[in-house]
């Protein structure tokens, strides 16, 4: 390594979930960056999911995650989202991220973005 481009990644699992918005979409971007499926599935919102249910979530995820993303936005839901982002309560909004596709051309993939237990997680 030449030291000109610092490594793409995330936090670690030990240092827990995502506690802000922030956090989450930056959690994703180092996933996706990686191209690791499994650690773009740790920033899922899997509750209430059956077997079904997950396995097609899965392979929407790993087909997603194969793909370079380009950028990143989070749109929270008024003045919540702000206290959110802040580290106080609220939740909810939405994560957009931009896709690489073929060709040069690029998709946006549209999450819902839920607090659960203090933590912050993306659903379809």
């Amino acid at each position: 390594m030449d030291g000109s481009h610092a490594p793409v990644g995330r936090r670690t699992a030990a240092s827990g979930c995502a506690r802000s918005p922030t956090q989450l979409q930056m959690d994703l971007r180092g996933a996706f960056a990686l191209g690791d499926v499994n650690r773009v599935a740790e920033s899922y919102h899997w509750v209430g999911m059956d077997s079904t249910q997950a396995k097609g979530t899965m392979d929407r995820l790993q087909r997603l995650a194969t793909r370079p993303v380009l950028d990143t936005q989070y749109y929270g839901t008024g003045i919540g989202s702000m206290l959110a982002d802040a580290g106080g309560g609220g939740g909810g909004g939405m994560l957009q991220l931009v896709l690489a596709g073929d060709g040069g051309s690029a998709s946006v993939v549209a999450f819902d973005v839920h607090r659960y237990a203090g933590c912050y997680f993306v659903s379809f």
